[in-house]
């Protein structure tokens, strides 16, 4: 593993676009390098471990907010906060888990009603989104 990297290498080891790693900068969850004798930026381990650290929180459904609130509470021994953030963001997965079933049941029933219009005037997915508006 190197030592330092470019942006460009950076982005490349963290799976990630360098437009990606720019953004984070301006949303304060990646710190911006120094130039160094006005040559490029170059990067350490650190912010690759940081770098990865945003993208898994993200992977598990994290808000960036909920990620900067993490990336701050990573520093010092809070387990009974972040425990408290985890909870609710499982609980709000659940929900959007339940939503999903709702709408897949919904959506099936609607392709059920597809397969049984056997030559209709009207398509009952059509009739259903116009009914739900």
């Amino acid at each position: 593993m190197p030592t330092s990297y470019t942006i460009g290498t950076l982005a490349k080891s963290a799976g990630i676009n360098v437009e990606t790693i720019r953004y984070y900068q301006r949303c304060g969850l990646v710190p911006e390098s120094p130039r160094i004798y006005g040559s490029i930026r170059r990067y350490g381990p650190e912010d690759l471990d940081r770098l990865r650290f945003v993208k898994r929180a993200q992977r598990v459904g994290f808000t960036l907010a909920e990620v900067a609130t993490l990336l701050k509470l990573r520093e010092r021994v809070c387990c009974s906060v972040t425990r408290t953030l985890a909870v609710a963001k499982l609980e709000k997965i659940d929900a959007r888990i339940d939503e999903l079933r709702q709408l897949r049941g919904e959506l099936a029933g609607w392709i059920a009603d597809c397969d049984a219009n056997a030559g209709g005037a009207s398509c009952p997915v059509i009739e259903h989104l116009d009914a739900s508006v």
